[in-house]
């Protein structure tokens, strides 16, 4: 967990908080919290200090439009990281196989 906030080691809100646009995370994996600068939206949206100049253009969209677009990045990041994940999900998946039939 990070030692950004004092929260329980059970729910630290700031782990949660990541680049709307890129999903890039305020506080990686390690604790440690990202090198670049995080701005929070007069909408309420948080963008990284990558995409601060190029969201400017979301103030000009409608919500809805925001929204699909969002929704279309997330399901591009979420299905990258599906890629990513599954030669690895199949490799531990058939490993087990494996170990239950050795135990036999």
């Amino acid at each position: 967990m990070s030692s950004v906030s004092g929260a329980s080691a059970d729910f630290d809100f700031w782990e949660f908080v990541n680049c709307s646009v890129c999903h890039l995370e305020f506080v990686k994996e390690t604790g440690a919290l990202s090198s670049i600068p995080f701005w929070l939206s007069e909408c309420g949206h948080v963008i990284c200090n990558a995409h601060l100049k190029k969201s400017s253009i979301y103030a000009l969209r409608s919500p809805s439009q925001f929204q699909m677009s969002n929704m279309a990045t997330l399901v591009r990041y979420f299905k990258k990281k599906y890629q990513q994940y599954r030669p690895l999900y199949e490799r531990l998946k058939a490993e087990h196989a494996e170990t239950k039939r050795l135990r036999k």
